[in-house]
């Protein structure tokens, strides 16, 4: 069943409702049967696989469960299983209760120095276990930092991660979000240093409250401090 269309189950798994969609497909909270587990269910939209596209979208979106399945790390959202039911193509990760720092960034609460600097160090973190597992992020942002009640930062979406000897990615090809890419990476050439620029991007908009706009840049003088 399309993946737009409420399917009852994802293979072995049941689908519940869905908590949240974006351009690329849905997720939904589900649960696995078997081990009696609540698990988030991200599945690709089907009418997007009917396009000139379709066949490397779906192999992006399998690479995108390779990358997380790479980085077993608790500032990462786990990937437990891949799968294609009935024509739809789903990513089976850990169900997270929390929040994006986007949608807190959004709230009418500042959020603190110290805390703004915790999310940071934590999203630090999982970068440098990704990029010791040869896998650059390439699309750090507030919507995919998702923010506990515990105060855990968890990044996720690695839809358009780069994998070592990964052949799929074509050098000069822009990807990601333009208000947190660097000025490499606008230019399609991205590493490691990439995602880290984004880390200082969402970190100058968690302290300051303002975003940078498309195009814009730090100053100099503020990426050295």
């Amino acid at each position: 069943m399309p993946a737009d269309q409420n399917p009852s189950h994802l293979g072995k798994y049941r689908v519940d409702n869905a908590v949240g969609q974006g351009a690329m497909g849905v997720v939904y909270k589900g649960y696995d049967e078997d081990i009696e587990r609540p698990v988030a269910l991200k599945v690709l939209y089907s009418h997007l696989l009917d396009d000139d596209m379709g066949g490397e979208l779906a192999v992006r979106f399998r690479q995108e469960a390779k990358a997380a399945a790479r980085c077993m790390h608790s500032n990462i959202v786990t990937v437990f299983d891949y799968g294609i039911s009935d024509g739809a193509h789903y990513i089976v990760m850990e169900y997270i209760e929390g929040v994006d720092l986007k949608t807190l960034l959004r709230s009418e609460k500042q959020i603190e120095f110290r805390q703004a600097v915790d999310i940071a160090i934590q999203v630090l973190s999982a970068l440098e276990y990704a990029h010791s597992n040869g896998v650059v992020h390439r699309d750090i942002k507030p919507a995919n930092i998702m923010v506990l009640e515990n105060g855990q930062v968890k990044v996720a979406d690695f839809g358009i991660a780069r994998l070592e000897n990964s052949d799929l990615t074509q050098a000069g090809l822009m990807l990601g979000t333009p208000s947190y890419m660097s000025p490499e990476g606008q230019r399609g050439e991205t590493d490691a240093r990439s995602d880290l620029y984004a880390v200082g991007v969402v970190l100058y908009e968690m302290l300051t409250g303002k975003r940078l706009g498309p195009g814009r840049q730090l100053e100099p003088a503020l990426l050295k401090a």
